[in-house]
């Protein structure tokens, strides 16, 4: 049997996963284009395209490089250290090279963008 402090913890952790994370107004997501926020372990890239928010982990799990710095096209988004390429709504990768980068459900309210901490599988 756990000691009621530990279930607590983890209690809080588990409550902690499911908050949204806030990535700020779309109007001010529209205007910079990308923003970094923080996840529950580790950054966060979010992304407005062709007036669409999309949030992928911000490391290219290719070789770790912050993606929110690389391009999108047409929904493809380019890391630029190594050119590895995904889809920007799925996470999906484009190179047999490359493995797939984690998206993250996103959700609007009130103009406010938000994140879920945990990503799609």
């Amino acid at each position: 049997m756990q000691p009621l402090g530990s279930l607590n913890f983890i209690i809080g952790r588990v409550i902690r996963l499911l908050e949204l994370i806030h990535a700020g107004s779309l109007k001010t997501l529209g205007d910079e284009g990308v923003r970094v926020i923080k996840g529950a372990s580790h950054a966060i890239a979010v992304f407005v395209h062709e007036n669409q928010v999309y949030a992928v982990d911000n490391r290219c799990p290719h070789m770790g490089f912050p993606l929110h710095t690389g391009s999108i096209c047409d929904g493809i988004l380019t890391c630029h250290w190594h050119h590895a390429r995904f889809d920007v709504k799925s996470g999906g990768t484009l190179d047999p090279w490359a493995d797939d980068v984690s998206a993250y459900p996103v959700e609007i309210k009130e103009d406010e963008v938000w994140v879920h901490p945990v990503p799609v599988k």
